[in-house]
């Protein structure tokens, strides 16, 4: 009987263990689906990151070469920067309010930052006025926008120098104005007293 119980018991214990098993075998299965579930995951996050790094990298690329592009733009040749009296003579025009010979002084500003180009004017009679320089492509011509005109504003000034040299500076000034009338100064700059 002992022997009976012995075996009885045997059987118990090892159908136990077997259903022990079992549910450790489904645990740790549910387990490892949940780390190859976390590990797709985390490749995919991955993947993703340096995706973005990629285009990071291609779009601090770009403006970096825009910028190298532009630096030339961003400042002024030593021979302009700084501050000068200027010296207008108009010598054509189609606007009102104009005559060939009219004369005027004033004093110019050429500034440069980290948002470009500037040029400030200051006459007797007027307050001082701002404008954006860019180059139009031609080395020796500029393109001034007036800070208070819109973008779509029609007036235009392009001003060209023909001699620059370190005593003076001379060239023209063109404007379009509104009605698209013309008109052209002969700039002579000299570089101001201090």
């Amino acid at each position: 009987m002992l022997k009976t119980y012995f075996y009885a018991l045997l059987i118990l214990v090892s159908s136990t263990t077997a259903c022990g098993d079992n549910s450790r075998s489904e645990e740790l299965d549910k387990r490892e689906a949940a780390i190859a579930e976390r590990e797709r995951q985390v490749s995919a996050i991955s993947e993703h990151y340096e995706q973005l790094l990629a285009m990071q990298d291609s779009l601090t690329k770009n403006k970096l070469a825009e910028v190298k592009h532009n630096s030339d733009d961003m400042r002024w040749t030593d021979s302009l920067l700084g501050e000068w009296e200027s010296r207008l003579v108009c010598i054509s025009t189609s606007c009102r309010g104009y005559v060939i010979g009219d004369q005027r002084t004033e004093q110019w500003t050429f500034l440069s930052d980290t948002t470009g180009l500037q040029l400030q004017v200051a006459g007797k009679a007027s307050d001082t006025k701002s404008y954006w320089a860019a180059s139009s492509g031609n080395r020796n011509e500029l393109i001034l926008k007036d800070e208070q005109f819109s973008q779509s504003s029609k007036t235009a000034t392009v001003l060209s120098f023909s001699e620059i040299a370190t005593r003076q500076i001379r060239g023209q000034k063109r404007n379009t104005g509104p009605d698209n009338c013309k008109l052209v100064f002969s700039v002579l700059l000299t570089p101001r007293s201090k």
